[in-house]
Formats: C-alpha cells, structure tokens, sequence
C-alpha cells in the first residue's frame, strides 16, 4: 500500500504560499493530487477485498469443507479474478480482440487499457486524450468483432474517440455539444458507430471518414445510451434511451423514429437489446425494469428488482447486458450489485456485489483457452464487471452449480 500512501512533502501546504499570487492554483493542484491518491488507495484496498473472496471461491472449488468457506460453497458464481489497473473509477467494459480474448475498461483517468483473460495480464492501454497530463474523463468503452483492433470510447469533453491497437492512431468523433454517454459498433456494417449525448441528440458516425451520417433529435433530454440491434429484421436498426423517460426506436435508413416506449425515469436509463429474441429492456434509476416485444412493440413485464431486492438494488439499474445465449440478463446498480436475472422465469442469480456503482457489464460465449495457462473456467461463459470503486472483476458459473446449467439452457 506504501506506492498509494502521499508522502509528508507532496501533501504539505507550506505557510509560504499564504498570500503569493498562485497560492490558490498551487491549492486546487494538491488537491486534487490528494483526490488521485485517494481514489488510487481505495481501489487498490477495493481488488484486495475482491482477490480475497476469489481465493476463497477457488478453495471451495478444490474441495474446501463447509465449515471453512461455509458461504463460498452456495455461490452460483465464483471468481476468476480482480483487478485495480487504473488509478480512478472504471466507468465501462466490453470483450474485444480476436476470439474474445481481452477485457478491455476505460476509466475517468482518460485511459483505456487491455488485459488478455487467459493471462490475467495487461497488453496494451492509450490516454484518449491528445493533451498530455489531460483527464477528461472517459464514460463508456465499445469493440467490434468485425474489426477486432478498434475500440471506441465516449468522453466527458463532448468528443468520441476510435483507438486503432495495431497501430496505436487514435481518431476523433467531433460534432456533439455536451458529455458523449454511450458509443457502440454496428457488429456488421464496418466502421459504423453510434453515439449518445447530454446535447440531447444521438448520432451515427462513418468511422473511416470521421463524420457523422446521421443525427437523431427528438429527444427533450440527455441521451443516456444508443445500441444498434444489428440482428435481421433489424439490422438497420437503433435503439436510444433518455432522461425523457422514452425508449425509442429508430429506421437509420430514413431516419424516422418509428416508435417510443415510456420508461419511468429520474436521471438514468439504461438499455439492452437481444434481437435475435426481439426484445429489448430498460432499468431505471429508480429500480424498475421493463421489456417490450420489438414484433408487437408490447410490454411484456414490468419488474421492481429496487423493492423485491432489499440492499440489493438501491439506487437502481447503472447497467445491463444479454447473456450470449439471449435468455438472460446481467444486471448492475448504483450500490454496486450484480445479477443475472432470467426475465421469463422472473428469477435471479446473485453474482457478487462491489463497494460501488457498476457501470460496465459484458458477457462472453467462453474463457479464453490458452495452453500456457491452463483454467478451470475454460470454455464456461463468464460475466466481467467494471465499477466505479476502481476495480473490475471476471466470474463464471460455478462447476456443477445451477446458475451453469441455467446459463447453458437456451429454452
């Protein structure tokens, strides 16, 4: 913990500074060198607490007794590792690389950075923003199968950003006026992207020419998120949420907005799309969660997981993400749970529960396989949460456990 603690000299306000004309700036600098370090500490204290509760999964995976790890032995999921890579809050996460191979988070320090899961190791990361010692924060993260070296990412400086990881070139998306929330690939169309924005619009970019081809605005508010569905009949297909309280649906082709859902909101509302099942969910800020039918463009439930979950979900819904079989949904909130919940049963899973908000979910179809480090998980499909108490984690269904079989089920 020593390379976390501020030393004596960095911290100390000399009376000297008591009436020099940069006295207050030299005041906000230490400052908020205090709060870097802080966020750093807590972090860091965050992956230990993590690591820990991986090391007991993994004993009671190799046969530790009740009386040892008695709570560890009931876990639908365990642990397969924890990681405190940057020095601020992680705001969001996506799988990327070829095969699914890397964990790719971006945080508020400005940086997206790598990891291979097969390894457990960081391969490559880049500060997005072209200021050196800038740290506009970074508030979503995207890739792409079918270009498996770009990744996207949204900033709170009004600007998106594609970072190319073969040649390391960095380019910008320029035509919003407020924070960009949310940035997503069309898994077909290549370089096709879309963004949200607090300027109360969402656009669709040509990635190689750095333009935007459409602007959607007929939201009254901030756009929290843009997916694109992407998925025949759908394909050309958007999905936008807002602090208006509507889902809508958009046809790029035109583009019209062929229809909205009202979604009780506050602040924040999140989407998930599954169009293979044509469905698509929302979960509010205020711990509702509702599904519509894309082909009846009905409501097929409306769920309170913020009442029936007491602890779990106060705060309500900071992210969400389709399992990849479709039938289930990973579900992260403001107090930092995660559950898997399977929307036609109306039944949960605990995954596990960070000291803080999760922002980023993302499934993966199965563990990475790499010989030289061989894993348990192998071939298990596996859930990785980014949060913003500075740490990201990786889980898998438990050997054997319900939430495996549940997970494998495609009924």
């Amino acid at each position: 913990l020593a390379m976390f603690v501020p030393q004596e000299s960095s911290l100390g306000i000399s009376g000297a500074l008591v009436g020099e004309r940069d006295s207050t700036e030299n005041l906000r600098q230490r400052l908020r060198l205090l709060g870097y370090q802080t966020a750093g500490l807590g972090a860091h204290l965050a992956q230990l607490q993590l690591q820990s509760v991986a090391l007991e999964s993994l004993r009671a995976e190799a046969g530790g007794t009740l009386e040892a790890v008695p709570q560890r032995q009931q876990r639908d999921f365990v642990a397969v590792g924890a990681h405190g890579s940057h020095p601020d809050v992680i705001s969001g996460i996506c799988i990327g690389g070829e095969d699914g191979s890397l964990a790719i988070t971006c945080s508020w320090d400005g940086s997206v950075r790598a990891t291979a899961l097969a390894s457990q190791s960081e391969v490559s990361k880049q500060h997005m923003c072209s200021t050196p010692g800038d740290r506009q924060a970074l508030l979503a993260v995207a890739a792409t199968p079918s270009h498996p070296e770009l990744v996207g990412s949204a900033s709170s400086d009004g600007m998106a950003r594609i970072w190319n990881m073969q040649s390391g070139e960095v380019e910008v998306l320029k035509g919003h006026n407020g924070e960009v929330c949310d940035i997503d690939f069309h898994w077909k169309q290549d370089h096709l992207a879309c963004t949200a924005s607090d300027d109360s619009t969402a656009m669709v970019w040509d990635c190689k020419q750095c333009v935007p081809i459409r602007r959607l605005v007929q939201h009254s508010k901030e756009v929290c998120a843009a997916k694109f569905l992407a998925v025949a009949p759908y394909e050309r297909s958007l999905v936008t949420t807002s602090v208006d309280q509507l889902l809508r649906l958009w046809d790029l082709r035109v583009p019209v907005l062929q229809c909205a859902f009202h979604s009780s909101a506050d602040w924040r509302l999140m989407v998930a799309a599954n169009a293979s099942k044509h469905m698509v969910v929302t979960g509010s800020d205020n711990g509702i969660l509702s599904a519509w039918d894309l082909r009846t463009r009905t409501k097929l439930l409306t769920w309170d997981l913020g009442g029936m979950v007491p602890g779990g979900f106060q705060g309500g819904f900071a992210s969400l993400a389709f399992s990849p079989c479709g039938s289930y949904l990973a579900a992260g909130s403001l107090s930092g749970a995660v559950m898997a919940v399977d929307l036609a049963q109306q039944s949960r899973r605990n995954v596990c529960h960070h000291s803080d908000a999760v922002f980023g979910l993302a499934w993966g179809d199965s563990w990475p396989t790499k010989p030289s480090f061989p894993s348990p998980y192998d071939g298990l499909p596996f859930l990785l949460c980014g949060s913003h108490d500075g740490t990201w984690t990786s889980w898998t269904p438990s050997s054997g456990s319900s939430a495996a079989q549940w997970l494998s089920s495609t009924d």
